[in-house]
């Protein structure tokens, strides 16, 4: 049984992947070919707010991963003062609530004899199922990438993090690496 339910929470987690909103934009038109170093802001952003995650591992997972797909598009780390480019994230977790407004008609003709019942504890109303709230746990990704010297932001990077559905680091660190392909395939090598 466990094995059956750990079976299905993998695949709700790759499911939820494939479809979390990714968006980058270039925001500069400058030769992005002489830029070939990198460096991270001091000043990145990880807000939990009250979420149990270890905030050290959550940095290092996307240094890790950010790292690993600039190094794909010939970008090399440097530790000093003079890279070419900043890169910053932020990244937020938090509960929301969104209101379920799809309706689910039960018969051909809602305004038939009966019109409707109450069943299950959903309130249907003339054979329409009414409104849900539903929780939910979400976290927002934000990458900017800024020429050092100038301090001109050249490129922004936005994803959603399917929070409900990692399990544990590893699968965090997998979610964030498909993430950062997706919103990286347009970035200038």
């Amino acid at each position: 049984m466990r094995k059956i339910f750990f079976l299905i929470l993998i695949f709700l987690t790759i499911v939820a992947c494939s479809h979390l909103p990714v968006k980058s934009k270039r925001l500069s038109n400058k030769d992005f070919s002489s830029f070939q170093s990198y460096s991270f802001q001091s000043n990145n952003l990880i807000d939990t707010r009250g979420w149990s995650l270890n905030l050290i591992k959550l940095d290092e997972l996307l240094r890790k991963n950010l790292s690993d797909v600039l190094k794909e598009k010939n970008y090399r780390y440097i530790d000093s003062d003079k890279p070419d480019i900043l890169i910053g994230f932020q990244v937020v977790f938090e509960e929301k609530t969104n209101l379920d407004d799809t309706y689910k008609q039960l018969t051909a003709d809602p305004f038939a004899s009966g019109g409707g019942s109450i069943e299950d504890g959903s309130a249907i109303v003339q054979g329409l199922e009414a409104p849900r709230l539903n929780d939910y746990n979400h976290g927002d990704l934000n990458i900017t990438i800024s020429d050092a010297q100038s301090q001109e932001l050249l490129w922004r990077g936005k994803a959603g993090l399917a929070i409900a559905t990692i399990l544990d680091y590893t699968e965090l660190d997998q979610q964030l690496r498909k993430v950062l392909e997706k919103m990286f395939r347009k970035f200038p090598d």
